[in-house]
């Protein structure tokens, strides 16, 4: 799919800079570093080169405010799941966020809603890590995390739900998605179409609500319109807690 778009040493670049269209853009010496734990080095000079490369070629965002730094494209992305070394792992995939968090921050303040997201991230963790899973990486005012089975997910959410507080005592809603699949693993993080499908089915889940890929034969199960597939997918949605 991608003949001709990289040559010599900028598959490496591209690697490089995975996951940074969730996490933001780094600067050269991030690259620098992450190239080097991988076995590769390059002189800073060149390394910007193959950047600006990269850039033309559409695999790359450069940003030039205060320096430079960098960070995948959606196309850039792509080849490095195709091209890259990233190995698939079967697992259920489990994601959280907090309903009405832009709200609250407006309302509350930074500091308030950083404590908001620090508990969520803590509580999912822990619920995780007792059914066997792990917490992947926090979203802001989400997670997406693992764990073995789908009831074991659907548990984590549900316990999210219940210890997740305001301040005032009140419980947050949560939005929830619950995916088994096969995504990407690669330095500690996952990615791929069925992470990006997980973050889909949590869009499209009411606040209180979980929504799971549907289990074979499960007779509640009701086709959902997802953004970027061409046929529905069925689905199960649960309350929660």
């Amino acid at each position: 799919m991608f003949p001709g778009v990289v040559r010599g040493g900028q598959l490496d670049v591209v690697l490089a800079l995975l996951g940074t269209r969730a996490e933001g853009p780094v600067d050269g010496d991030t690259v620098q570093r992450r190239l080097a734990t991988s076995g590769h080095t390059l002189r800073p000079g060149a390394l910007l080169a193959q950047l600006l490369s990269l850039e033309t070629a559409g695999l790359v965002d450069v940003h030039r405010v205060d320096g430079y730094q960098f960070a995948l494209t959606s196309r850039g992305e792509e080849l490095a799941y195709e091209l890259g070394p990233g190995d698939p792992i079967e697992v259920v995939l489990v994601m959280v966020d907090l309903v009405g968090y832009v709200a609250f921050t407006a309302e509350h303040g930074d500091s308030a809603a950083h404590d908001a997201a620090r508990q969520l991230h803590d509580v999912g963790d822990a619920s995780l890590r007792r059914g066997g899973g792990k917490l992947v990486k926090p979203l802001g005012d989400g997670f997406l995390g693992t764990a073995r089975q789908p009831r074991e997910a659907v548990a984590c959410v549900r316990t999210v739900a219940e210890r997740c507080r305001r301040p005032d005592g009140r419980p947050w809603l949560v939005r929830g998605a619950v995916h088994r699949g096969r995504p990407i693993a690669f330095r500690g993080d996952l990615f791929g179409a069925d992470v990006n499908l997980t973050s889909r089915l949590c869009e499209a889940a009411r606040p209180g609500e979980l929504v799971m890929s549907a289990l074979p034969d499960d007779p509640t199960a009701e086709p959902l319109e997802v953004r970027g597939l061409d046929e529905p997918i069925h689905v199960t949605r649960l309350a929660v807690p």
